[in-house]
This record gives structure tokens, sequence and C-alpha cells, in this order.
């Protein structure tokens, strides 16, 4: 079996450093066998949406369900932050 992506203080640490960037309500670890770890956002703004993200390698994050995107792959977390606050900023401005 391969040793999860995630600890559960990593997990806690990962929703809450969204929290600074984005506008949420809650977060849950998806984990199940067909599928890599993820953290499932629902958004605030632009509109209530349901963002899932993946940690998909050791520097490497994809994010699926983002407005008017269908993903984002980045190779950092701040890189996927700055850009799920900008997306979510831009939506925002443009509403």
């Amino acid at each position: 079996m391969d040793k999860p992506r995630y600890t559960p203080d990593e997990l806690v640490q990962f929703a809450n450093e969204f929290r600074d960037h984005v506008s949420w309500t809650d977060w849950r670890h998806m984990d199940d066998k067909d599928a890599p770890d993820m953290v499932v956002l629902n958004l605030v703004y632009p509109s209530p949406a349901t963002v899932r993200i993946a940690k998909t390698g050791p520097e490497t994050f994809l994010a699926n369900g983002l407005p008017g995107r269908t993903l984002v792959v980045r190779d950092s977390l701040d890189e996927m932050l700055e850009t799920i606050g900008a997306i979510t900023a831009g939506a925002r401005l443009a509403g």
C-alpha cells in the first residue's frame, strides 16, 4: 500500500493556507483507491463552487473546478495559491 500523500496535520495546514487566499465555507479530505488524496474546497466567491485540489507529486498540485478553468497545474503550493487567488479575485471583480 502506498504511503498517503498527506498526513492529517498536513491536510489541516494545507486547507488553512487556502483560507488565507480564497473564501471558502468548508473542506474535506477525499481518499479513495481510485483517486489521489485530495482536498475539496467549497468556494464562496465568485459563486458557490466545489474545487478539488490534489497533490499529484512531491511539488505538483492540480486544481479542478475553478471558475472558467477545467484544470490548473502548478509546480508549488505557493504558485497554486496565487493562481486560485487571482482567478477568484478576477471573477469577483468581473462579476
